[in-house]
């Protein structure tokens, strides 16, 4: 049985500054527990991936970071804060420096393709800029550079709804990046592309971790990908973390013991 009293240190490179810190947290609804002590650390450009079966518990790990769901019990701290106890203000400002891409990119079809990176900067901009949609020319440089990063500055002025499904998800990336994430966390992004673009995808994630220093969280269902990109696997099962090591050391037995049956929560 894997050890929740040493995941919080079991995969962190020591020289890595710790940006995201979970200490047994839990998440029941009535009698059903969906996450059971969950512990574990994630440093600043760390590239991790939670692994895991349907009804793991993976969605609802990546809300209760955020606080989108309220944790049962434990504590979850964030650059140095307590999340748990983060007024609506300063949650809200926390949420500033997480991206989300989401599986089905959330983008707004209608809205070209730079529009919808712009939305990044929502948060950031004033209000009256949002309201007319009058970005300011460093917020449209900003967002053309994030879209070069990804590889889909060419596509700056057309449509979303004409883009192919692992173009949306790099758009989605690049809205997140033109956030100024400090903490990019991915819900199984490539779950609905063809292999090529979702490698495209896992590839520039890892480059955003890597190259930018930017804390990225990813789940996913396919352990190839996982073991190819991630710098580590967090492995949950039955709302239980099971294994939580560097990708490289992750055996045959271990993914075995992720995938052991469905379980509940």
């Amino acid at each position: 049985m894997f050890d929740h009293a040493v995941a919080a240190s079991v995969a962190l490179d020591a020289d890595r500054e710790v940006l995201l810190s979970l200490r047994d947290v839990g998440k029941s609804y009535g009698s059903t527990q969906i996450l059971r002590r969950i512990s574990f650390d994630v440093g600043k450009g760390e590239f991790a991936v939670v692994l895991g079966p349907s009804g793991s518990g993976k969605s609802t790990l990546f809300r209760c970071i955020t606080r989108l769901e309220e944790p049962s019990e434990g504590t979850i701290h964030y650059e140095g804060l307590c999340v748990n106890t983060l007024n609506r203000r300063d949650l809200a400002h926390l949420r500033s420096r997480i991206g989300f891409v989401f599986q089905q990119f959330n983008l707004i079809k209608r809205l070209s393709v730079l529009d919808n990176v712009l939305t990044g900067r929502l948060a950031r901009a004033p209000l009256w800029r949002v309201t007319c949609r009058s970005f300011s020319t460093a917020d449209r440089q900003l967002a053309l550079g994030c879209l070069d990063a990804v590889g889909m500055l060419e596509f700056a002025y057309r449509r979303v709804d004409g883009l192919s499904g692992g173009q949306q998800q790099r758009v989605a990336i690049a809205r997140a990046l033109a956030q100024q994430s400090h903490t990019i966390i991915a819900d199984e992004p490539i779950a609905s592309l063809d292999p090529e673009s979702a490698l495209q995808v896992m590839q520039i994630l890892k480059r955003v971790a890597h190259d930018y220093g930017i804390t990225v969280l990813c789940s996913l269902h396919q352990v190839d990908y996982a073991l190819r990109m991630a710098d580590r696997i967090i492995g949950m099962q039955a709302g239980r973390i099971v294994v939580d090591k560097p990708a490289h050391d992750v055996s045959a037995e271990d993914t075995r013991s992720i995938y052991a049956s469905l379980g509940a929560g």
